[in-house]
């Protein structure tokens, strides 16, 4: 089986001696986000989306390992220890992280806002361990597919990470204003894309499909930072086309 691209979307074309190929499966490394986590406004907490639903998504089997709260790093050790067991039934494997990568100890922030705080993943080792991810998967002989990240609300996200008591003026003293945080996340999202351009990697440009949409803010959730059920089911839709 390979995969092929058409601008971002990706296209399987299958050997005619391929006859054990539907025994690979397509393997998801990722964070909450293709997770299909949402918050949940009327339970009060996180559940999963009904929206991202893998079968819809392609034919393949999929065994999706995407974590809650994942990094790149901890996502790295995922991937190798998954090779080390399953390496020989992967075919391609989808690899989205960043989310968690850029965000900030907002407790010690808000506790000492003029100290020198970095993101939970410092984007130079960002980019480093991304390589490193996509490397091991080519060695392997699987093919990987980027994916940039839905964008946050950074308004709303620091609105949510302030709710508990965290001083939203001593958080705003360090970032200098909201959309900071934003920022940050872009820097991330926009590693993954130029990653991808560099190691002739698929990409499929989620972040886009939400940004050109004039409603973009109504597809994220009320802690600014998980696309909601609207959300996800655009996710659903890039993803499937991708897979068409």
């Amino acid at each position: 089986m390979t995969c092929k691209t058409r601008g971002n979307m990706l296209k399987y074309e299958y050997e005619k001696s391929e006859v054990r190929t539907m025994e690979k499966q397509l393997y998801v490394f990722g964070d909450s986000i293709l997770r299909g986590v949402i918050w949940d406004e009327a339970a009060g907490r996180y559940r999963f989306s009904k929206a991202l639903d893998w079968g819809r998504i392609c034919a393949e089997k999929v065994r999706n390992l995407s974590k809650f709260g994942c990094t790149a790093d901890r996502g790295a050790e995922i991937v190798k220890t998954t090779l080390a067991r399953e390496g020989e039934d992967i075919a391609c494997a989808i690899v989205e992280y960043g989310g968690n990568d850029c965000d900030f100890d907002w407790e010690k922030v808000s506790e000492e806002p003029d100290a020198p705080h970095t993101p939970n993943t410092e984007l130079s080792r960002f980019r480093q361990l991304y390589t490193d991810i996509i490397n091991t998967l080519k060695e392997r002989g699987i093919q990987p597919i980027l994916m940039t990240l839905p964008p946050i609300d950074a308004s709303r996200y620091l609105s949510w990470i302030t709710r508990t008591g965290l001083s939203r003026e001593r958080i705003l003293k360090f970032l200098g204003d909201t959309q900071t945080i934003y920022r940050y996340q872009e820097m991330y999202s926009y590693a993954v894309s130029e990653i991808a351009r560099r190691m002739n990697c698929l990409l499929i440009d989620v972040r886009s499909a939400f940004l050109k949409r004039r409603d973009c803010a109504s597809l994220i959730c009320v802690d600014g930072i998980h696309p909601n059920e609207r959300g996800q089911q655009l996710i659903v839709e890039e993803l499937s086309r991708a897979f068409a």
